[in-house]
């Protein structure tokens, strides 16, 4: 064969070139991380299909790729597992573990691993993977696995092979591109995948599971340092730690520390790997030594909050799970050949992923960590490093507890001949040289790659032209060539005659409309047809640029791909733009995004406690958004601004469920609901199909009918009940569905598919469904827009051509009669749905309800002057752009504020977003617009309260008949000069409000933005200050008595060791509110695990309460809350304690603990003893001045012993602690402050400010009156007549009084706001009621005082006393 001609050559080569320039430019393009490794694996794929650019890279290639090198022999000695299996993580040997599982990014994927070329890079190696690959035996690949299968050669979980499918992934989830944010759904797929493996003993087999991320974060750090801020990251990190312990039981986890890839700049090693860098480029690339600081220091931070967390001692409460900080990778950075220069054998054809090698040193780093002390751990490793070994002394994996410290790791271990940064003379000379070779940073880069764009797009011009030229010389028989291209667009050819017909579909068998179709689609092709050179290569040019496209949108999908590659088509596009453009100064502001000004709402809180009722259902009730649809929901085309952007789902932008940023950025329904509670959980963000990560709840689909919406009503329940973070039981859903648009776009080629009635039949069955299956769900069924106002919107050659495509009855109904059918059936379909809905079919339930919003019935046209404003459409003058999209947005939230009847049927222009009353705070539902009242009945009278040295002097009325006070009128009578801040904040809101939790919420909320108020409560701070902060100190006394041989069948002879699961029932005391307050806003927190009789954080060393008293007992108790957080969050577990909850909210908290000791992990519900402690009433008294009847002790004890009575019925093996209830007439005392002052006002107002003198006495007498109403219910025996269930009143508060010190409340005892409890206060009321529940009835302390200490059962009476076995010991 003949060697090409050097021209062909050269050709061949400049071709290459300039195909590099494109991926060059196309990568640096990327607006987004999945974006970028698309693009990545697409350009990887391309380069290695191009023989030219191949053959001029294989030699940069081979000298990165090296032969596999096997392993050595296995050195160490195989201990045996331990005789039995181990309780205790920190008695974890290896051949203890029975399953591995792994989390992270393309480093645990083991992207291109095994890779000899760039193709490899597209293959994930996960059978190498350092941390979970199996392929192999420990002397083919050195990996954990194979490390522990030497142990136990049963070891499940590995991942073997290529790919991520999870028949060979296993339990590796590590995806390729995933930043720490990805972490918690890692987390949730590698749970789900351990729970449905039939080989896995989920409850029993012991775990390792090994996690890393964060280099992608890094990556990325220096254009997003938010994003990806160290606080950021670690709240992820914490998030799937959080998730794996509450659900996973026997787990060992490694937390690998973060990967330092600032080594990427000393990586860009030739042209191949400098390009493929740019997917790190805030370390390959840097922007100068600030540039480099800021990675740096990045990672550092995330080290520092990785080894923080860890020592908290978070995940050192259960004798199951532990995480151990692996930190081998800290100061770990490039392996170095004899010269000096990178060893490039550690790295794949990329010069960034882990070669096997690589992946080998790797897990060798992890294991030997993993065997090392904590406070002795290396934090780097060198290449040719051996394998450490488990000593028989010390066989099992060290842990925080076992190792005997309390945490660190090793800093000055051993200096290493290389691989780590300067570490000797000689390598600190050979970094000089590579730094000086490197002289400049990212500017030499930035240099060359600059240069290289502009000398190759120079080439690849001059290239292009002498090829056109060519071209044109040599073909001259096509009449075409000559013409103007505008002209040729023009001229009525075969395809533009395709084209240009109205209505190509009328009258048609399906045969010749098929064909039709096809010539449609296939007219793109025909239209100008290779009249010049030059568009051959930029059709070139947009096939590599174009990630391929997928999916199912028919016709209009295919047009908008082959349209795509056509230069005529795509420059009449580009004109076509500027119908959509002359508003774009207004649409589109702030860096490109559309504005919609500040929020106008008061946002109201959410209900006190989460409502029973969806007809009572707030903005801020709402915890999860979902939505059905069609491709307006899925948000076609919203920021098009080529042809194939029109088929980009920008679902963060839809109108019902879109979730990017927030509202100011685009007003959207979710982002309106956030302003009412910032946790919002299941919008969609970003962009993707329906079955991208992105789309969350999001189930709409482009091109759908009503037919498939039972489809989509399925699908969401199966999210729902996956989704990360949502409660499907108790979580209150919002659910909007908008379909009918395509099946109408249809109508006219079969009316009776498409008929009213068949479409409201198949929105009834999707509608069953969801109401047969999803509990708490508030529905918008939103009215079908009138599709045949397209006509107006046939302007120009695209919107023409795409309207033939996807709604052709629509845009060009066949006559007059058709037009007037379709609208007909528009409004046909609307009618069908209200009656549906008015039938009540959907109104049986009160946690579910359908409400039809029909705002879009009426609506016609935007226009602007006498034409149709496409500032709304997106390019294709159907679906909605970013405008269009909050504009239906504002309606949709109109209309759920309206009444029923009272709803707009029509949508303006310009039309404002209304706002939630006070008098009317929820969405309105067919039951509650019933009772709708729109002026408000006052009833009003004259308030006068002394708030320190101020006198106020207020007019309160009273709203009927929702019971809401408002201010009338307030003065302040005397006192020292007040500011202007304090008069609002400190008397009109006190005015405001009716002594409600939800207003203390609210004014707290208000009262942490003002500045003045803020400067006041941190001069308020000191009176709080508490030095003695050793609150389980001295040690605890007692010595644990062991359990009983055999579990007692008596709760009479229950001793503390026998108790195995905690829980509680109260008010704000017990949800921990403003327990570690040191911020106005911190007197909202629930600092649930510090909580007196429910709280498990740390030990009682660190903290005495309850469930850390009765561990000392039994370390395996479970139950307790952890961390802080509301009652519906996984960290309250079996505490259901809510803030301002009354003894009327008692049966509701009663139902919800008998559920959830059920469904607790770990809980075995018939055979567990449990400890349920029950405190209320503070809040009862609290209210008693304002509806004495309502509040009697009679109403009071009836509502406890309903709540008993559920317990009693439904919970097998408790004991019961019911707390009397304190003195809060003692308040009066601690007005101290304008702080506490107003605070008090908010939470007890008959308490802190009774009025006289005689008020105060009925206050306390009251509150004796509840005590004795207790103890004879408790006497009465009800709950005696079990042998496993009891109920045992507790007094130490009935005769306590305030703690004082040197004549004066001590408020050290107390929150800032005077009222709820301080660590010190949950401490000594943790050992009073210890104390109570080992003595004998009868004999209990009736108060406690500063300083008691914790007394101890004794060897004759070992157990808790109850009546009963009271009564026996006397």
């Amino acid at each position: 064969m003949k060697s090409p001609a050097p021209q062909s050559r050269h050709r061949n080569m400049a071709g290459a070139v300039a195909f590099l320039c494109f991926i060059l430019l196309s990568l640096s393009a990327a607006s987004d991380d999945n974006e970028y490794l698309q693009r990545y694996k697409d350009y990887i794929q391309s380069v290695s299909n191009n023989a030219t650019y191949v053959s001029m890279m294989r030699a940069e290639e081979e000298h990165q790729h090296h032969p596999k090198v096997a392993g050595s022999p296995f050195p160490c000695t195989v201990y045996p597992a331990s005789p039995t299996v181990p309780t205790s993580v920190h008695a974890l040997r290896p051949g203890d573990v029975k399953v591995v599982g792994a989390m992270g990014d393309s480093i645990t994927a083991a992207l291109g691993a095994d890779a000899s070329n760039i193709l490899g890079m597209l293959t994930e190696y996960r059978g190498l993977s350092w941390s979970i690959g199996g392929d192999g035996t420990y002397e083919d690949q050195e990996t954990l696995p194979n490390i522990l299968k030497r142990y136990n050669p049963k070891l499940k979980g590995y991942s073997v092979g290529t790919g991520d499918k999870e028949d060979n992934a296993h339990l590796n989830v590590a995806d390729t591109g995933s930043e720490a944010a990805d972490l918690p759904r890692q987390a949730r797929v590698l749970i789900d995948r351990m729970k449905n493996d039939p080989e896995i003993d989920l409850e029993n087999d012991w775990k390792v599971i090994t996690i890393m991320t964060g280099g992608n974060d890094i990556c990325d750090v220096c254009t997003d340092q938010e994003g990806h801020s160290p606080e950021r990251y670690i709240e992820s990190v914490t998030s799937a730690l959080d998730l794996l312990q509450t659900e996973v039981p026997r787990v060992f986890v490694n937390l690998v520390e973060t990967i330092n890839v600032e080594i990427a700049k000393e990586l860009n090693k030739g042209f191949l790997c400098t390009v493929l860098h740019v997917a790190c480029k805030c370390a390959a690339f840097p922007d100068g030594e600030e540039g480099e600081e800021i990675v740096v220091q990045t990672t550092k931070a995330y080290h520092s909050q990785t080894e923080q967390l860890v020592n908290t001692g978070r995940y050192d409460t259960e004798d199951d799970f532990t995480v151990v900080v692996q930190p081998f990778l800290e100061d770990t950075f490039l392996p170095r050949t004899a010269d000096g220069e990178p060893d490039f054998s550690f790295f794949a054809p990329d010069c960034f992923h882990l070669s096997s090698k690589g992946q080998a040193a790797a897990a060798n780093g992890l294991w030997n960590n993993m065997i090392e002390p904590e406070g002795s751990k290396r934090v780097s490793w060198a290449p040719g490093e051996p394998i450490d070994c488990p000593s028989e002394a010390s066989p099992f994996f060290f842990t925080r507890k076992n190792s005997n410290v309390t945490g660190g790791v090793m800093r000055d271990g051993a200096p290493l001949t290389s691989g780590v940064k300067g570490n000797s003379v000689n390598e600190a000379e050979n970094e000089e040289k590579i730094s000086a070779n490197n002289t400049g940073g990212s500017e030499d880069h930035t240099v060359v790659i600059g240069t290289s764009f502009v000398v190759l797009a120079v080439v690849g011009l001059i290239l292009t032209a002498l090829w056109t030229a060519n071209k044109r010389r040599r073909v001259g028989a096509n009449k075409y060539q000559t013409m103007d291209e505008d002209t040729l667009w023009e001229k009525p050819n075969y395809a533009t005659k395709i084209i240009k017909q109205h209505s190509p579909l009328d009258h048609m068998t399906n045969k010749k409309r098929t064909r039709r179709r096809k010539q449609l689609i296939e007219a793109p092709r025909l239209i100008m047809t290779d009249t010049s050179s030059l568009r051959v290569l930029w059709l070139m040019a947009v096939y590599v640029t174009i990630p391929a496209c997928h999916g199912s949108y028919d016709d209009y999908r295919a047009w908008l791909s082959k349209a795509a590659s056509n230069f005529t088509l795509q420059r009449d596009f580009s004109k076509h733009l500027h119908l959509f453009r002359e508003d774009l100064q207004v649409i589109y502001l702030s860096e490109g995004h559309f504005h919609d000004g500040a929020f106008p709402c008061t946002t109201y809180p959410p209900s006190r406690r989460t409502p029973v009722s969806v007809h009572r259902l707030r903005p801020g009730d709402i915890q999860v958004v979902a939505a059905m649809g069609d491709s307006i929901t899925a948000g076609n085309g919203i920021t098009a601004k080529t042809i194939m952007d029109m088929r980009r789902q920008d679902r963060g932008l839809s109108w019902s469920i879109g979730g990017d940023r927030d509202y100011t950025y685009q007003p959207t329904i979710p982002n309106i609901l956030k302003k009412y509670n910032p946790w919002l959980r299941g919008f969609a963000v970003k962009s993707g199909s329906v079955w991208s990560r992105e789309a969350h709840l999001d189930v709409a689909e482009p091109g759908a009918e009503s037919a498939s919406l039972t489809k989509q009503a399925e699908l969401l329940i199966k999210r729902m009940k996956n989704e990360l973070f949502v409660d499907f039981r108790n979580d209150w859903k919002l659910i909007t569905i908008f379909i009918g648009g395509d099946d109408l776009c249809s109508y006219c080629k079969d009316m009776g598919h498409y008929s009213a009635s068949n479409y409201v039949e198949n929105v009834r069955q999707a509608l069953d469904i969801l109401y047969s299956s999803i509990p708490r769900a508030f529905v918008n069924l939103v009215a079908v827009n009138h599709v045949d106002v397209m006509q107006g919107m046939n302007l120009g050659s695209i919107c023409s051509i795409l309207h033939q495509l996807f709604c052709s009855c629509g845009s060009y109904p066949r006559n007059e009669l058709d037009a007037r059918l379709l609208h007909q059936a528009a409004d046909d379909y609307n009618d069908g749905l209200e009656r549906l809905v008015a039938s009540g079919r959907y109104d049986d339930r009160d946690d579910f309800t359908v409400v039809v919003q029909p705002f879009f019935r009426d609506a016609k046209l935007p226009m602007k002057g006498n034409k149709p404003d496409l500032s709304y459409f997106s390019p294709d003058c159907f679906h909605f752009s970013q405008k269009g999209q909050a504009f239906v947005a504002r309606a949709l939230w109109n209309n759920m504020i309206h009444p029923v009847g009272a709803k707009r049927t029509t949508i303006l222009p310009g039309e404002a977003l209304q706002c939630p009353s006070e008098l009317n705070p929820y969405f309105f539902t067919s039951k509650n617009s019933v009772n709708y009242q729109s002026k408000p009945i006052r009833t009003t009278f004259p308030f006068r309260r002394d708030v320190g040295s101020y006198t106020f002097s207020l007019r309160i009325s009273i709203i009927r008949p929702h019971s809401s006070r408002v201010v009338s009128r307030v003065d302040v009578e005397n006192g020292p000069m007040m500011t202007w801040t304090h008069f609002l904040l400190a008397a009109g809101l006190v005015a405001a409000c009716h002594g409600s939790y939800d207003d203390y919420r609210a004014w707290l909320s208000k009262a942490a933005s003002n500045v003045t108020i803020q400067r006041d409560f941190n001069k308020h701070l000191h009176l709080f200050k508490d030095d003695t902060q050793d609150y389980g100190t001295p040690a605890f006394p007692c010595t644990p008595t062991p359990r009983s041989d055999v579990s007692p069948t008596s709760v009479h002879r229950l001793t503390p060791a026998d108790v195995q699961v905690v829980a509680a029932l109260g008010d704000s005391i017990t949800a921990g509110t403003g327990i570690t307050a040191c911020t106005i806003i911190g007197l909202l927190w629930q600092d649930r695990g510090l909580s007196w009789s429910i709280g498990g954080d740390g030990d009682y060393n660190y903290q005495p309460t309850i469930p850390n008293i009765v561990r000392k007992f039994n370390p395996n108790v479970k139950g307790f809350s952890v961390k802080s957080g509301s009652a519906r969050s996984r960290n309250a577990h079996l505490d259901v304690a809510v803030p301002g909850a009354k003894s009327e909210d008692m049966v509701e908290q009663a139902e919800s603990l008998v559920e959830r000791l059920k469904s607790e992990p770990g809980v075995d519900f018939k055979n567990d003893w449990k400890l349920i402690t029950i405190f209320i009433g503070g809040n009862d008294l609290c209210d008693y001045c304002e509806d004495k009847g309502r509040y009697n002790a009679s109403n009071y004890v009836q509502r406890v012993q309903k709540a008993l009575d559920i317990l009693h019925a439904g919970i097998p093996r408790a004991f019961v602690n019911l707390v009397e209830v304190n003195h809060v007439d003692e308040m009066k005392k601690l007005n101290i402050g304008l702080v506490c002052s107003v605070a008090h006002l908010f939470i007890c107002r008959c308490a802190a400010y009774p009025g006289s003198e005689e008020a105060s006495q009925q206050l306390h007498q009251a509150t004796e009156d509840y005590d004795t109403a207790l103890e004879k219910l408790v006497a009465s025996g009800r709950y005696d007549d079990r042998d496993d269930f009891t109920v045992v009143l507790q007094p130490f508060f009935k005769e306590t009084m305030l703690p004082l010190k040197d004549g004066k409340p001590d408020l050290t005892f107390f929150s800032p706001d005077c009222f709820h409890f301080s660590r010190r206060a949950h401490a000594a009321a943790a050992i009073a009621l210890w104390n109570n529940m080992i003595e004998p009835v009868g004999e209990k302390r009736r108060s406690w005082s500063p300083g008691q200490s914790p007394n101890c059962p004794t060897p004759d009476n070992p157990y808790l006393f109850t009546n009963k076995n009271s009564h026996d010991r006397r």
